[in-house]
């Protein structure tokens, strides 16, 4: 098994954005490390601290240099910050790293990815993991080579989820307070100029799901059966806006979900509101009943007390053929219209 050494780092370069990217900033900063970030537009509005700070305000605040890249590949800016002793950390980045670009650093561009690499590559994780039923998470931190997530892993640290982590918004939440003692191991070692261990990412294990778009693609199918739309409903979850069916003509948004197998229900009888407690919604599904507990509308407006018990929630079949065609893309500007 090979080993890589650091050495001595002086300068850090991150790229991306998010919560992640501003804890293991601060980390830095309480180490004087001096720190330059290369960014996108679209992650500078995003909130990044429970107070409601925004990436860019967090950054300006902290003095930190950054730059907004539309292509870091042909970026000249990076070339000022570069040198044996700077090393290069991705949170999120919105770009793909191209080769010419990766052989500047020299083995020292690395990647922060919260799932245990080499599964769930690419992107919307947790809404993946969700679907698939899977409660095993992990942090890894991997060499940055040509493609999606590929390249050799330098530290990962392997967990279960709780079962009480039901949303993408949990699971979030459990993750970062784990990263974050990951993260400062990582930085304690890595200052402590230690050897590291590199894994090769093994290929026959891979799987890559690709990133989502909620208002596009999160369309409930009601024939499925109920452990599936229950699973479904939540990836959908907080904190994005919910999983899509239709009221007659009105769209609503469905969040946090559960099941019961008491009732045995015909397919014909599948989005049909059984039951209404002061709390929740019983819908039958094939298997079982989705209860559900959140009822929105397109504004997000609370619509639980308007739904009554005998409407039938129902996805139009074109929804769904749209949602099954539809791939989400982002660029660094945000989703892009195809």
């Amino acid at each position: 098994m090979k080993k890589i050494n650091f050495g001595k780092i002086e300068r850090a370069v991150l790229f991306g954005g998010g919560k992640y990217l501003c804890s293991f900033a601060l980390k830095l900063r309480a180490k004087k490390i001096p720190i330059v970030v290369f960014t996108s537009k679209r992650y500078l509005p995003d909130v990044v601290r429970r107070d409601g700070t925004t990436f860019d305000i967090f950054l300006k605040k902290g003095g930190i240099d950054f730059f907004p890249s539309e292509d870091i590949n042909t970026d000249s800016q990076i070339d000022k910050f570069m040198s044996p002793r700077t090393l290069a950390l991705s949170f999120g980045a919105p770009w793909i790293f191209k080769k010419d670009f990766i052989k500047k650093f020299r083995g020292k561009l690395l990647n922060a990815h919260s799932t245990r690499l080499p599964r769930y590559r690419g992107g919307a994780s947790y809404s993946w993991q969700i679907l698939t039923n899977d409660r095993l998470g992990a942090g890894t931190i991997h060499q940055i080579e040509p493609g999606i997530d590929n390249g050799k892993i330098v530290k990962q640290k392997v967990y279960v989820f709780p079962e009480s982590c039901l949303t993408p918004a949990n699971y979030f939440d459990f993750n970062y307070r784990i990263l974050e003692k990951f993260l400062s191991e990582f930085l304690s070692e890595l200052l402590a100029q230690r050897d590291f261990k590199l894994t090769e990412q093994n290929e026959k294990e891979s799987s890559y799901f690709p990133r989502l778009n909620t208002l596009e693609q999160g369309f409930i199918n009601w024939q499925w059966r109920a452990h599936e739309i229950d699973r479904f409903v939540r990836a959908f979850s907080y904190p994005y806006p919910g999983a899509s069916t239709y009221l007659g003509n009105r769209r609503l948004f469905l969040k946090r979900s559960r099941i019961e197998s008491g009732d045995k229900s015909h397919q014909f009888a599948a989005g049909l509101v059984l039951r209404k407690s002061q709390k929740e919604l019983f819908v039958a599904a094939v298997g079982g009943t989705v209860v559900v507990k959140d009822v929105f509308g397109d504004d997000q407006k609370n619509l639980f007390d308007e739904v009554r018990v005998g409407d039938r929630l129902f996805t139009p079949a074109a929804r769904l053929e749209s949602a099954m065609a539809f791939k989400a893309v982002y660029t660094p500007e945000g989703p892009k219209k195809l």
